[in-house]
């Protein structure tokens, strides 16, 4: 994740991941624009001097968030798949994974970066890189776990064009979720996907 140098005059209290983890849920269920500095601080338990004292500006939050939320409830899928015993456990895990996560009780449906990241990309480029690093870091440890279990895939380069897929299905179900497409019928193209992905690493 791209680093952040400071911790500019953050009040006494004031524990960031806290804070990050407040504004996700206000970023995710308004989106950015919608999203207002009344609203924000208000959930981050932060008054407005506070915030400018830690944060550039709204953008710099936003960042931050995508970032927070990248590491913890979006890492999910590829932490289920990092553990399984077998190929075949890292993929139903993996799927269970990510319909779980776009149907989270607790936060809005979808995905923080799939639904409201990449919307704000297409007007700033900032946002739009750092997307683009946590996709890309997302196929890195998918297609990473896939190797450890179908090793004889390498040579044909097959767990790239997995993982790739994987990355996908995850964009999918996000998007699909937050339009309201039923979880039943979710599950069951996942498993179909999933297990066209296994018979492809296991020829």
């Amino acid at each position: 994740m791209t680093p952040h140098k400071r911790e500019r005059g953050r009040p006494r209290g004031f524990e960031i991941s806290h804070a990050l983890d407040q504004a996700i849920g206000v970023f995710w269920a308004c989106g950015y624009d919608g999203a207002d500095l009344d609203a924000l601080t208000k959930a981050m338990g932060i008054s407005r001097s506070s915030f400018y004292a830690a944060f550039t500006d709204k953008s710099e939050l936003f960042q931050r968030v995508i970032e927070r939320y990248a590491e913890t409830l979006g890492a999910r899928p590829v932490a289920a798949m990092e553990t399984a015993p077998s190929l075949h456990e890292a993929l139903r895990r993996f799927g269970k994974a990510i319909v779980d996560l776009a149907h989270t009780d607790d936060v809005p449906l979808g995905c923080l970066v799939a639904c409201v990241g990449a919307e704000k990309a297409a007007t700033d480029p900032k946002i739009g890189a750092l997307v683009l690093q946590i996709i890309a870091t997302t196929q890195e440890r998918i297609e990473a776990a896939l190797a450890c279990h179908a090793p004889t895939a390498v040579a044909r380069g097959a767990h790239s064009v997995a993982a790739s897929l994987c990355v996908a299905l995850m964009q999918s179900c996000a998007i699909k979720a937050r339009v309201g497409f039923p979880i039943q019928k979710m599950r069951s193209e996942v498993r179909a996907n999933l297990a066209t992905i296994e018979e492809a690493l296991s020829d």
